[in-house]
């Protein structure tokens, strides 16, 4: 619901309760309730930095510009907050690297770089869901620090846009890595050693 929101810059609709989406029992906020509540923010401001974009040029329209910067790295220091709030069983393990350059990326398995395996498919899911929020936090930095400079050059405005440019190529990255895990049965110990085959049934 929420990367569909951002897809198309809608807001994401408020839940009818008197905390919306917030839930009430302390005990069920686990990992996954986190991030969606971290990134349930991120469709509106997709939303407003397209509606600013749309402005006339003014002086006015830059300080929206900066507000939004910064409403935009809070959320971005947020996730990142909650990246380093999991157990160290969340993390990812690199058991290859590839190497060669493939001829046809269309045909090949991995790309090139670490290869990634999780504790499991649910650990490696939410972990790319917090990616790509990642990824869309940068796309909304990058959408206002390039407006800014456009009419002033500013040091901090300059950090800002090259900082969400490399987070944004580290997450494309550590995607591509967990790839091999999603595709390739092999990859996964953890459901072997319970027997479970390819198609999610337990073997005797």
């Amino acid at each position: 619901m929420v990367a569909s929101c951002i897809q198309r810059s809608i807001p994401v609709f408020d839940f009818p309760n008197v905390k919306g989406w917030a839930i009430d029992d302390a005990a069920e906020q686990n990992a996954a309730n986190r991030l969606t509540l971290i990134s349930l923010g991120l469709p509106a401001m997709r939303a407003r930095v397209k509606e600013i974009l749309s402005q006339e040029e003014s002086p006015d329209k830059l300080v929206k510009l900066e507000a939004l910067t910064r409403a935009a790295q809070k959320v971005d220091s947020d996730l990142e907050a909650w990246v380093s709030s999991l157990g160290h069983h969340w993390g990812p393990i690199t058991v290859a690297i590839q190497f060669d350059t493939p001829h046809d990326p269309s045909q090949v398995e991995q790309w090139p770089g670490p290869v990634h395996i999780y504790d499991d498919l649910f650990t490696a899911n939410i972990t790319n869901d917090y990616r790509i929020s990642r990824i869309f936090c940068q796309k909304v930095l990058l959408a206002c620090t390039a407006e800014i400079q456009r009419t002033r050059k500013d040091p901090w405005i300059y950090s800002v846009s090259q900082r969400a440019r490399y987070i944004s190529q580290q997450m494309v990255d550590e995607i591509c890595a967990s790839v091999p895990f999603h595709m390739q049965y092999s990859k996964h110990p953890k459901e072997q050693t319970f027997g479970q085959d390819e198609a999610g049934e337990l073997t005797p």
